[in-house]
């Protein structure tokens, strides 16, 4: 038994029950230490009056014993030696590079492998890739876990967003955190986003870089003149005209009787009137 009070803080008549929890500054969170048992009569406990409680620490083996034996299965209790992991699997024939197998890994790091996961071994894999102890991919509750509110890791995918932001801090009796213990807790969905595609650059491509003299100078990008295409129009071949051809001029007879006949008939007219 223990007694304990503080002004406006106990418990009252029928109470019977009530936990008594202090902060435990080893684990950063409140930590359960008793039980409520009477309070001898008085309405509710003051600081004159104390609450009785009921020391827990002195029955942690038998709270331990039976919270290990809770389950969710509605066949009852008891521990599984068929652990299977989830189907999960140790891969076959794996150490890393000190030697360490799975077995090690789990002995010597926390559930997801904090400090050891990223540690290569055969075939340059990984032990949070090799070791189910350390995979959040098949990740499995710590088994037996609950909260200092005997809440198990259910509780927080209920109550709580991936990684459990709220409540992931809250810790067992014995120290072990949400975070730790809760699958749940421990994915955290990475967030992607596809990066934009790249314009084509308007600019042309730079040129490359030429050493000369122990110089090195970047010419500058050579612009080839735009290429006119013409096209060739129809070509007409002048034709000169055509050259009248003059007919040889052949005087015969009958043509001169022709022309001159007219004329020496004139002149003979005019010699008479003038005579």
């Amino acid at each position: 038994k223990m007694c304990a009070s503080r002004e406006f803080t106990g418990f009252c008549d029928g109470d019977i029950g009530a936990p008594l929890f202090i902060y435990d500054e080893s684990v950063e969170w409140f930590v359960q230490l008793g039980t409520a048992s009477a309070s001898y009569g008085e309405e509710c406990a003051t600081k004159d009056h104390p609450g009785i409680y009921t020391n827990i620490l002195h029955y942690s083996d038998l709270i331990y014993g039976f919270i290990g034996n809770l389950t969710d299965d509605t066949g009852g209790g008891g521990d599984d030696d068929d652990d299977s992991s989830a189907g999960c699997d140790d891969l076959a024939g794996w150490s890393d590079m000190f030697g360490g197998d799975c077995d090690w890994i789990t002995e010597n790091d926390e559930p997801g492998c904090p400090a050891y996961g990223s540690t290569t071994g055969t075939g340059g894999v990984a032990a949070e890739e090799a070791c189910c102890y350390c995979s959040t991919s098949n990740c499995d509750d710590l088994p037996g876990w609950v909260d200092f509110f005997g809440d198990d890791c259910s509780f927080y995918e209920e109550n709580d967003q991936p990684g459990c932001p709220t409540y992931g801090d809250s810790a067992s009796l014995d120290g072990v955190t949400a975070m730790e213990a809760c699958c749940y807790c421990k994915d955290v969905p990475a967030v992607t986003t596809s990066a934009p595609t790249p314009s084509p650059s308007a600019s042309p491509s730079a040129m490359p870089v030429v050493s000369s003299g122990g110089e090195t100078t970047t010419p500058a990008p050579v612009t080839s003149a735009p290429v006119v295409v013409v096209t060739p129009t129809a070509t007409v071949a002048e034709t000169a005209a055509p050259v009248a051809s003059s007919a040889p001029l052949i005087a015969t007879r009958s043509s001169v009787s022709v022309f001159v006949g007219p004329v020496i008939a004139a002149l003979f007219s005019l010699a008479f009137v003038l005579y």
